[in-house]
């Protein structure tokens, strides 16, 4: 079975490389992030952890560059193609879990879980929720009043994708599995889902909102 904490491990080392690269993208003060190309390649469809062990390695790149994101360089034209990006992450793995369920005969805990356990996959739940909602608030907490129009849609929008994929999660696993042992990990993002408005339209599956 996969070491959860060897993940983690990896996705540190990731941020801490990227981390490093940020002095040389800095010119005058403001950091010139660039759009990453996800490539979502759908490789892993045979369980639900496996699918979102997949998101999880695939937007943390790209949620690395919008932590980043500042008052001085919140604007359309950079954040637009870094969300972009996420949700074509999350479009593929919503893809990926509903051919999951349309192929599947008989369903059983190698189909749910994969090589995890299901602590595993709560974990991993867990985490896409904070990198992602980690990053919307960030963007949404620096964003100008000039940009705000502009950027706040975007934002809600990608928030609803995420919840979108996490009903479906929650769905096919069963709240009682999985909601109880999630709730305790996205207590510091929950508030960003409140301020984008979307509590009740996407995340209902919490039962918070």
């Amino acid at each position: 079975m996969p070491s959860f904490r060897l993940f983690a491990a990896a996705t540190a080392l990731a941020c801490a490389a990227f981390t490093l690269a940020v002095p040389q993208l800095i010119s005058n003060g403001i950091v010139a992030v660039e759009s990453s190309d996800s490539g979502s390649s759908g490789s892993d469809v045979t369980s639900v952890a496996g699918i979102v062990n997949r998101v999880v390695q695939e937007v943390q790149p790209i949620t690395c560059q919008l932590d980043y994101i500042t008052s001085q360089n919140n604007t359309q034209s950079i954040v637009k193609p870094l969300l972009s990006d996420v949700q074509a992450v999350l479009s593929q793995a919503t893809y990926d879990m509903k051919t999951l369920c349309d192929t599947t005969v008989n369903w059983s805990s190698s189909t749910a879980y994969g090589t995890w356990s299901k602590a595993d996959l709560c974990k991993l739940v867990g985490e896409l929720l904070c990198l992602v909602l980690g990053a919307l608030g960030n963007v949404l907490s620096a964003v100008s009043i000039l940009e705000y129009n502009l950027i706040f849609p975007l934002l809600a929008q990608v928030g609803c994708d995420l919840g979108n994929l996490l009903s479906l999660i929650v769905k096919i696993i069963g709240p009682g599995q999985l909601v109880p042992s999630l709730l305790p990990l996205i207590q510091d993002v929950l508030p960003t889902i409140g301020n984008l408005s979307i509590g009740l339209k996407a995340y209902a599956c919490l039962g918070v909102f």
